[in-house]
């Protein structure tokens, strides 16, 4: 059966073979006839083409897309170019192809990947690739990032979505409680010797005397804002009347480091037995210093802090095999000076300051708070002082920085004890508007919106549970029976008359199910990461980027034969020469030094050598 099928392939091939050879000596005989027959022949033809049009018309009225398709098909091989076009025959444009860099790899700015396209490429069409690439690539560094810490305990308490809702609820459990305080000291009249203003001939009395030099005007890194760093003698009280500033040394213990194994409830569970136990404050993690943090341990007194102090030198703190030093807090009482606010401008800050307390009080549930209820026409550099007070003491944000902490411990150790404008000692003087006002309310103002984008979005617990809800009721529908719509429980034989009650059935009763951890963990991870990938201010390990490109020739030295990170299937074999002074920026990127930085982080780490 199988070689007749055969034999009858090959007979048709001959026919085919035959029918076209007599088809080409046809055309060798009409070659070889007079001019007169073809004349002849000529004529005939026009007027059976005249026919031939006429049947043409109708077909393609009755198959016009097959017509257009054949219109498309030509003009690919067609280009009107000076030679006059390329023939019907010739073979279309090649697909321009563009080689991805690898996603695990360092980032290659904009020019670095222009090196890497071995084909001419338009510079408009390469820059949506490289945004394609630039947004791959972030997401891939997230995915790593969180991969490699998501053991660990500090970036469980930040992104995971139950650990993370404990901590926020005890912070904002004592954020009200210090805002009750506050309120009853200012109806109470505690407040009405503020004045958060300062002088050149003041500053020259409380300053340190041994550390003139560092007491200069500097920018800040993060915001861009105006200050003058001033540290304080030790006879100076910051926290008497006019300032109310917050002392670091009076009543602190200092952890000097934290692993990054240890999490805040294993310290918390052990330092709130100490009597005279106020607050606990841990900064953001180093990661020079393999994600490790510091610690501080504020007492209500400070006979309290220094019989803590004694203790803590006889019997050494051990958490989980971990021995802590724990020693009184000797870091350098700073303060932080701003530049002359300008009477107009400081109008428009008591009114931007209203907005920010009343947005603040609104998203951690702040009731009864009389500063809200100010006006404009209420404006007078008394009330002025008193809301950056509020703003600095329960919300722990400093309007003249624009820095937002955890805990006015944290905000202490980055913008002083309190942050004074520039007064001046002739009220006559004339001076200058300084730009740096603008910036600070750009900051405020952009703070705000960050605030009511808080509303709309779900945050940790939320996000998780609803996650959770609806993968369980995805399932749940399935198994649904239709003749009667209960809703069975796929883990027993029970049924429910809605959804939301076969989630609480399950939470309570399968919780401890292999199948339910499995998807509960899914669901976990999957919204740690992306809380962390929505967070501006995360900490990041990228590797930083030299600017004359040595640390992208490295990479193509070890990688010769370079496959890209999309199209594999073409090798980059092509030489390319890197020369050292070749200056690579990319402008899309902020300046970066030799240190690891944390990019945009307003509650960063502390700088070790200040403590």
């Amino acid at each position: 059966m199988f070689d007749n099928q055969i034999k009858n392939k090959r007979k048709k091939r001959k026919k085919k073979h035959i029918a076209k050879f007599r088809k080409f000596l046809q055309l060798m005989e009409q070659s070889r006839t007079p001019s007169s027959e073809k004349q002849r022949k000529r004529s005939s033809s026009r007027s059976s083409k005249s026919e031939s049009r006429t049947k043409l018309k109708d077909r393609k009225s009755r198959s016009r897309s097959r017509s257009i398709s054949n219109d498309r098909k030509k003009s690919r091989y067609m280009s009107d170019d000076k030679f006059g076009g390329r023939k019907q025959s010739s073979k279309p444009f090649r697909k321009i192809r563009y080689n991805i860099p690898m996603l695990d790899g360092p980032l290659v700015n904009f020019r670095q990947f222009m090196e890497l396209q071995t084909d001419r490429v338009d510079t408009h069409k390469a820059e949506t690739h490289y945004q394609y690439y630039k947004k791959h690539w972030e997401k891939r560094q997230n995915e790593i990032f969180v991969k490699e810490h998501m053991e660990e305990a500090w970036f469980k308490e930040k992104y995971d979505p139950i650990i993370s809702e404990e901590i926020q609820k005890d912070r904002l459990s004592e954020c009200k409680k210090t805002a009750e305080k506050f309120i009853e000291d200012y109806k109470n009249n505690v407040f009405n010797s503020i004045c958060l203003e300062i002088t050149e001939n003041k500053i020259q009395e409380i300053k340190s005397v041994e550390n003139n030099e560092e007491d200069q005007e500097e920018n800040d890194k993060q915001t861009g804002v105006a200050h003058q760093k001033i540290y304080l003698s030790e006879n100076f009280d910051v926290t008497q009347s006019p300032y109310f500033g917050f002392d670091p040394v009076v009543r602190t213990l200092f952890i000097k480091t934290i692993p990054k194994e240890l999490g805040r409830q294993d310290i918390y569970e052990i330092i709130q037995k100490i009597p005279g136990f106020q607050s606990l404050s841990l900064s953001e993690p180093v990661p020079n210093q393999q994600f490790q943090r510091y610690g501080w341990i504020t007492f209500e007194t400070e006979e309290q802090c220094n019989y803590a102090a004694e203790r803590f030198k006889s019997d050494c703190l051990v958490i989980n095999k971990y021995e802590f030093n724990i020693v009184k807090n000797n870091q350098k009482r700073m303060i932080k000076v701003a530049q002359k606010v300008d009477l107009k401008k400081s109008q428009t800050d008591f009114e931007q300051i209203i907005k920010l307390i009343a947005k603040f009080d609104q998203s951690k549930t702040i009731t009864g708070n009389p500063l809200v209820e100010f006006s404009p026409e209420n404006f007078s550099f008394k009330n002025l002082d008193i809301c950056l007070l509020y703003l600095r003491r329960i919300h722990s944000y400093c309007y003249y920085s624009g820095v937002h902490c955890n805990d006015e411990r944290m905000l202490t150790s980055k913008c002083g004890s309190v942050h004074l404008r520039l007064k001046s000692d002739n009220p006559n003087e004339e001076w200058e508007l300084p730009n740096w006002q603008n910036k600070v309310q750009d900051l405020a103002n952009q703070k705000i919106i960050e605030l009511e984008q808080i509303k709309d979005q779900l945050k940790g617990v939320a996000l998780f549970k609803e996650r959770l809800a609806s993968k369980i009721t995805y399932k749940v529908q399935k198994q649904m029976k239709s003749e009667n719509g209960a809703w069975p429980c796929f883990y027993c034989s029970k049924k429910f008359k809605g959804s939301e009650f076969v989630v609480k059935h399950i939470d309570n009763k399968h919780s401890n199910e292999e199948k339910y951890q499995q998807e509960l963990n899914k669901i976990r991870s999957a919204t740690t990461l992306e809380l962390y990938s929505n967070d501006k201010n995360k900490i990041t390990h990228q590797a930083p980027q030299s600017k004359d490109g040595q640390h992208f020739q490295n990479f193509m030295n070890r990688n010769k034969k370079f496959n890209g990170g999309f199209n594999k299937d073409k090798k980059y074999n092509q030489k390319r020469n890197f020369n050292n002074n070749h200056q690579f920026k990319d402008l899309d990127e902020p300046e970066i030094g030799n240190e690891t930085q944390i990019s945009n982080n307003t509650a960063g780490a502390i700088n070790y050598l200040e403590i």
